[in-house]
């Protein structure tokens, strides 16, 4: 029984995909040296990242040497918690590219502008030639450098995370140049602008949208709006 415990446990020391989802979550003195340790046995295999980030997150990683920034193989990234912390980890991501990494979620816990707004942006135009599925709460972003997404999910319910009528145009040009859509959740303002923003919104011409993959559409925010949103899409016959 013994032998087969010791077996047991070389096999499992010895097979990367076993360690390669990494939860960044919880007491410090638990959590740092059980990441470092994954981090070397997942070798160079797909690693995926879950990190609840608080105050002292970023220096509990540097001081276990846990750079998780600096991993290439990285495939699915989920961040979330302060803004500051947040930035922190953006900032320490100094590769050149992430060319493995396919999937990537920030969620803040407070209102968009107290994030950099150019910090996301260059992540995501610069670095991440592979993003194909993407939620962001809580975090600006610039709509500009969104394309070729599988998956999308821009704000909450939470006030001060929808996507204001002023981007309703930009909005509809990022839909267009992701046209394998699968998913896609848009959190607009609940209340419509005021006029003559409001004429403008209700007469906006958008071309229609043939997204012939999708299988979820999400719409929050005024009616109006999502009506003209909705009439756009040309989505598949169920």
């Amino acid at each position: 029984r013994a032998q087969t415990i010791q077996t047991t446990m070389l096999l499992a020391v010895s097979t990367p995909s076993l360690w390669c989802f990494i939860d960044i979550t919880g007491p410090a003195q638990l959590i740092f040296p059980r990441v470092s340790t994954q981090q070397r046995r997942a070798a160079e295999g797909p690693i995926h990242v879950r990190a609840i980030l608080s105050r002292n997150s970023i220096q509990h990683l540097q001081f276990y040497r846990c750079k998780i920034w600096d991993t290439t193989s990285m495939r699915t990234l989920d961040l979330g918690g302060p803004h500051r912390c947040i930035e922190e980890f953006i900032k320490l991501m100094s590769l050149p590219k992430y060319p493995f990494l396919t999937s990537l979620t920030v969620l803040a816990s407070r209102q968009a502008n107290e994030l950099r707004f150019d910090l996301l942006d260059a992540l995501i135009a610069e670095k991440l030639p592979r993003l194909r599925q993407l939620r962001v709460e809580g975090v600006p972003i610039s709509l500009g450098s969104l394309k070729n997404l599988t998956h999308l999910h821009i704000g909450s319910l939470r006030a001060g995370h929808e996507i204001p009528y002023g981007c309703f145009r930009e909005l509809t040009s990022v839909i267009l140049r992701c046209p394998d859509l699968q998913e896609l959740s848009l959190h607009l303002a609940r209340e419509l602008p005021p006029p003559p923003s409001l004429g403008s919104l209700l007469d906006t011409y958008i071309d229609d949208i043939s997204l012939p993959s999708l299988l979820d559409v999400r719409l929050e925010g005024h009616p109006q709006a999502c009506a003209i949103l909705l009439e756009t899409l040309r989505l598949p016959a169920s």
